[in-house]
């Protein structure tokens, strides 16, 4: 019995201890389908303080009524890290003349704070009849208290 008792008080303080973790949480999302119109220059976020991003990246599209046109559809992603480095512009793009889907690698970075993370699609002649589809989203790690500390970090580690 006092065994099975230990085991169980093991069980649980481990059960606690990997519930301190941190977790990615999605912050911002866009999930735009059936489009035909140019998207201008967008702002989906803009970080105010440092933090860990996941941001994941998707375009498809193709002819619609079988239509055959000579035009690309083009999205693009922009913002700068913490060191004020570009993140690019991450560029996808799907032509109109078949169906078709792009995703880039989801990226991981620390973006700087009062710096807008955008993004905008454009067409490359003439898409008439031709629609595609988005998808953006953003995450960010939220730390749980005091675990970067516990972990070992040194608190101010990151800017």
């Amino acid at each position: 019995m006092r065994k099975a008792t230990l085991c169980f008080l093991l069980l649980l303080c481990s059960a606690a201890a990997f519930g301190q973790e941190p977790q990615w949480t999605v912050v911002k999302h866009v999930s735009l389908m059936h489009q035909d119109l140019n998207i201008l220059l967008t702002t989906i976020l803009i970080p105010t303080e440092p933090g860990l991003y996941r941001i994941s990246f998707y375009l498809s599209g193709g002819v619609t009524n079988d239509a055959r046109i000579d035009a690309v559809w083009t999205a693009t992603l922009a913002g700068s890290d913490v060191t004020s480095a570009p993140l690019g512009p991450l560029r996808l793009q799907v032509p109109c003349n078949q169906a078709s889907w792009v995703s880039a690698p989801s990226i991981t970075v620390s973006l700087k704070p009062q710096v807008p993370l955008t993004y905008q699609v454009i067409a490359n002649g003439n898409p008439r009849g031709c629609q595609y589809n988005l998808g953006i989203t953003v995450e960010q790690l939220l730390p749980a208290s005091s675990s970067a500390i516990s972990a070992g970090a040194s608190p101010g580690a990151l800017p």
